[in-house]
């Protein structure tokens, strides 16, 4: 079912940073890449291992939120959207990522936003952004799909689907869409990744995998990856994502919890 293949996917997380923390102490030419889902993985499965046991690289992405439907979808606009909600609430079922990532927080946030309870979710979680555009284009169960633009940008550039809103706080030029913000649903978030090294590790070594990453953000080739992919610049290094890690350690299962998880 799907939400067995949510929890699957969880696990599979869960069991990555556990072994990547238990496994791999102190070895060279090891690293992990970490990012929202994984602190708030943690949370859900509540796991013992944490992303901040880890060496803290670099912060190397952020990507806004889309809300989607198909292209013959009858909702043209968010607002559309947002006043069938407000009526049949959880006869209206939105699909997005494993529960409790940013795409289940994101909606939790809508909701709320536009007055109704989290408890009037029918948030469908798959496993991956792939299952999930599959889901918009084909479930007609599925009334609307929200994960990241990069899960939707194929399927937007070849017109099979439509962007609602993106939660960014200002419009992005290579994205066709009104932000959430500007149609009166006040929702921000951005999803980010990064790269920590097994527990252990020197500081000269984190200090050579800084340098290698600084040299790869200054390539013509990453550039054309960031705009290709819309992708954030969010580059953090070092001590400085270690404390960010941290925090989102904090503030993001508090949020999780804000709607029962």
């Amino acid at each position: 079912t799907r939400k067995e293949s949510s929890a699957a996917s969880d696990v599979y997380k869960r069991q990555g940073l556990t072994s990547f923390v238990n496994n791999d102490a102190g070895q060279a030419g090891k690293a992990l890449i970490v990012g929202w889902a994984t602190v708030g993985g943690v949370h859900t499965a509540k796991s013992v291992a944490k992303t901040s046991d880890n060496v803290a690289a670099a912060r190397i992405m952020g990507e806004y939120q889309v809300v989607v439907v198909k292209k013959d979808s009858k909702y043209k606009t968010l607002k559309n959207l947002v006043d069938d909600l407000k009526k049949q609430k959880k006869k209206l079922a939105i699909a997005g990522g494993s529960l409790g990532t940013i795409d289940h927080l994101t909606t939790a946030d809508i909701f709320k936003k536009i007055g109704l309870k989290t408890t009037d979710m029918n948030y469908v979680p798959y496993s991956g952004g792939g299952q999930t555009a599959t889901a918009v284009l084909s479930d007609a169960k599925i009334s609307a799909g929200i994960a990241g633009y990069g899960e939707f940008a194929s399927f937007v550039e070849a017109g099979t689907m439509r962007i609602l809103g993106i939660s960014s706080d200002k419009r992005i030029a290579a994205i066709p869409a009104k932000t959430l913000t500007e149609q009166g649903v006040k929702v921000t978030s951005v999803n980010w990744r990064g790269i920590v090294l097994p527990k252990g590790t020197a500081e000269a070594g984190r200090l050579k995998v800084m340098q290698a990453l600084d040299t790869v953000y200054g390539s013509l080739t990453w550039k054309k990856t960031m705009l290709e992919n819309s992708w954030i610049p969010s580059y953090q290094f070092g001590p400085a994502f270690g404390n960010f890690i941290k925090n989102q350690e904090r503030t993001i299962p508090a949020a999780l919890k804000s709607f029962g998880l």
